[in-house]
């Protein structure tokens, strides 16, 4: 994320905590399907996110 010019205080690992604490893995362990339904839980809240930010989060997991 540096190199692509991003400052530390824009790089953020809540994302991938809340992931890790929706999955209750580690990261080698992660499964497509887990980010399916971790993505799916976002998507059908109370507050569902865009389509935008979903594309982003899976983009920062696929990424780490």
């Amino acid at each position: 994320m540096l190199a692509r010019g991003l400052t530390t205080q824009t790089i953020s690992c809540q994302l991938l905590e809340r992931f890790q604490e929706f999955t209750g893995e580690f990261p080698w362990q992660w499964r497509p399907m887990d980010i399916e339904e971790f993505l799916a839980g976002l998507r059908s809240g109370e507050k569902p996110i865009s389509l935008t930010t979903l594309r982003s989060y899976n983009n920062a997991v696929a990424m780490f």
